[in-house]
């Protein structure tokens, strides 16, 4: 049994004992919280939600866990040990072994980055002055759409592609700007200090020793596991399961983790407990609290009631009514989450959502109602009737289905589909596919669709689908395909020429 499979079986043991066999009160149980549960679930409609968790952490320890809605389709309830995606929130347990490794001597924040990785460069001279530490708290704004793209959404990444994409078109600002080239660069750090891949790297040294056995890097430990968090959308009144979603090829480590309410106090309670958690000392003393103190600020601050200052160590910063706040969000198609900690009260929550868009109306209102019972400071405002508002002002405006991409007809193309289906490559940017289903033919990025409308000789693609949005045309010779090429406004034009069947 390889590493991979065995790991899979101690989490489905560990999964019948979850928080070490100790029963977690619900939020309905807590005298304190108990009125919340009602208030949430009442607002579930509102805001277009099917399933949630919510984790309380108080006093440095596990205070409460429950879930409402449905996981499944077969309307299931998630609970503490629900595997759900947490995308971007990645990037605080990708900065934990980056300052873990450098805690034990085996790197220092202050080196170059191209001191790892030599083939990092961007369009433009500076790349190699950029720091494992700028990188940490987002202080060089390295924008590369093509990579961030690649890595994400269609499962072709590699090396290769990586390092060609940010040296064509990858730009560093200069400014503190929040990016995922960031986080998929400290991922391959980790691989060249530890000759580990990053996931495998905190598999070993962070997950297992703090007792989160149902985190995970792979998409893939969900199979044969009942007990995950579906991703949905809600369409024309029924929810359905988003597809196709997230693989082992797309999980990242800007935004790659699987993760579970259990599993995320135990990762709050790490940075409450000065690197302490699962009874052990996983992190040396003085990195947990060190990555919260504010490394990069913003040119002014962010927000009303959470008011955003800067960047610590991967972890956005700021207060909330002068309480100081450590929080990440995450979201993707079928999947919202957000982490806060509340340092100086020795607490902290988190909350799971399976759906994205609307329901983060919901997300925001227990964040507020939360932050409200942990440092009893009231907002000045009910959050959930100023969210309601928000939702039913752009319900009016009218809202974009979800889950949905546009397809073309065999008609749309030259000659008939059958002589264009199949597919067409291009060294750096992967594979393009055209796959017919009845009188729907779809355009696929490796395992992304791509959402486009017909056009004379081509196709259109929707903005933010590819890497900015674009147009496709259509090139043969004889009768027969020969190529497809993708004009993007950023990128410029990428030919991808047919795959012999």
């Amino acid at each position: 049994m390889n590493w991979h499979a065995a790991f899979g079986v101690v989490a489905a043991v560990a999964a019948m004992h979850s928080s070490f066999g100790e029963s977690v009160p619900k939020l309905a149980e807590r005298d304190d919280l108990k009125d919340l549960s009602a208030r949430w679930q009442g607002a579930m409609a509102t805001f277009d939600v099917p399933g949630f968790a919510v984790a309380v952490v108080k006093d440095g320890k596990t205070y409460a866990i429950e879930g409402w809605g449905m996981r499944n389709l077969s309307g299931t309830t998630p609970d503490a040990d629900t595997k759900s995606y947490i995308a971007s929130i990645t990037k605080t347990y990708t900065a934990t072994a980056i300052c873990k490794l450098a805690s034990e001597g085996k790197l220092s924040l202050s080196d170059p980055v191209v001191k790892y990785l030599p083939r990092f460069k961007l369009s433009e001279p500076g790349a190699e002055k950029i720091t494992i530490q700028d990188l940490l708290c987002h202080a060089p704004g390295i924008d590369c759409g093509p990579a961030v793209w690649l890595d994400a959404y269609t499962g072709e990444i590699n090396d290769d592609r990586y390092f060609a994409l940010l040296e064509k078109f990858g730009k560093a600002s200069g400014k503190v700007d929040y990016s995922n080239i960031h986080f998929t660069l400290l991922g391959r750090v980790i691989e060249a200090v530890t000759g580990k891949p990053w996931r495998e790297y905190l598999r070993e040294e962070v997950f297992l020793p703090a007792g989160m056995t149902r985190t995970s890097g792979f998409m893939s430990d969900r199979d044969g596991d009942q007990n995950v968090a579906a991703p949905m959308y809600l369409d024309k009144g029924a929810w359905k399961v988003v597809s196709p979603w997230k693989t082992d090829a797309t999980m990242h480590a800007a935004g790659g983790l699987d993760t579970t309410a259990s599993d995320l106090t135990k990762w709050i309670c790490l940075f409450l407990q000065d690197g302490r958690a699962g009874g052990k000392q996983v992190l040396k003393p003085g990195v947990a609290p060190a990555m919260l103190e504010e490394h990069a600020k913003f040119d002014k601050p962010d927000g009303s009631l959470r008011v955003m200052t800067g960047f610590g160590e991967a972890w956005q910063l700021g207060t909330y009514k002068g309480h100081p706040i450590a929080s990440h969000g995450g979201g993707y198609e079928g999947a919202l989450a957000y982490v806060l900690i509340l340092p100086q009260d020795n607490a902290g929550f988190a909350v799971l959502i399976n759906s994205i868009g609307l329901p983060k109306g919901l997300g925001d209102t227990i964040a507020i109602d939360l932050l409200e019972r942990l440092t009893g400071e009231k907002a000045g405002v009910d959050i959930l009737e100023s969210m309601t508002k928000f939702v039913k002002k752009l319900r009016e405006r009218g809202i974009p289905p979800q889950g949905t991409y546009g397809t073309l007809a065999p008609t749309d193309f030259p000659g008939g589909v059958a002589a264009w289906d199949g597919e067409y490559s291009n060294a750096v940017f992967g594979t393009l596919r055209i796959t017919r289903n009845g009188e729907q033919v779809a355009v696929f990025l490796g395992s992304s669709p791509l959402d486009v409308s017909a056009k004379e000789g081509g196709f259109e693609i929707a903005s933010g689908t590819l890497f900015g949005g674009g147009a496709g045309t259509f090139a043969g010779r004889g009768g027969k395909a020969s190529s497809i090429l993708i004009h993007e406004e950023r990128v410029g034009s990428i030919a991808f020429d047919r795959v012999a069947k």
